[in-house]
């Protein structure tokens, strides 16, 4: 068990540590090649990326194409190491920055290392906190910080309490078999 939550625990650095590399070279080469601009990102960019990563969930959803591999993975003897995770890592801060959506490749990875659920819920809470901190920086330069946003997101912040509340009550009472069949559906 500690052996797996040290595991985990530098997975998610390595990830993290990718991801502010990733960071860097894009606000770089969009400076050096002048894609930002007035902070927007070319339009035709953003739609064909959107759409590309549409496109890709749909086909998932379809073909259930994350539940068969984190499946797949999960029966193997041996897990996915580092590497796999900074590509599983890399891919869910992508198409969670494009369109809030990294919880596929995410699963994948995680749901292959053979953890109890405990760990799972406390790497992606961890995970998904760092990733939705990282994305602040591009939507920064994108200009999608701005008092609109903040505002609804400060209305909002009084139920936080309430869903950790429920998430932790409901962590509680879900056995760990119905948690694995519950998540990869």
């Amino acid at each position: 068990m500690q052996k797996g939550i040290a595991y985990v625990a530098l997975s998610v650095l390595q990830v993290m540590k990718m991801m502010m590399v990733m960071q860097q070279v894009v606000v770089n080469h969009s400076n050096k090649h002048k894609i930002i601009n007035n902070n927007n990102l070319q339009s035709n960019l953003i739609r064909f990326l959107v759409g590309l990563v549409a496109v890709i969930f749909t086909l998932n959803k379809w073909l259930s194409l994350s539940d068969r591999l984190a499946r797949q993975l999960s029966v193997r003897q041996h897990t996915p190491g580092p590497r796999t995770g900074m590509i599983c890592g890399m891919l869910s801060g992508f198409t969670s920055t494009l369109a809030h959506s990294g919880g596929p490749p995410f699963a994948v990875y995680i749901y292959s290392q053979k953890l109890d659920k405990t760990v799972i819920v406390a790497t992606s809470t961890a995970f998904f906190f760092i990733l939705n901190y990282a994305k602040l920086v591009p939507y920064y330069f994108l200009g999608q910080l701005n008092t609109a946003n903040l505002s609804t997101s400060l209305i909002f912040s009084p139920l936080a309490p309430l869903g950790v509340w429920l998430g932790v009550w409901l962590h509680k009472r879900v056995s760990e078999r119905t948690f694995f069949n519950v998540s990869y559906v």
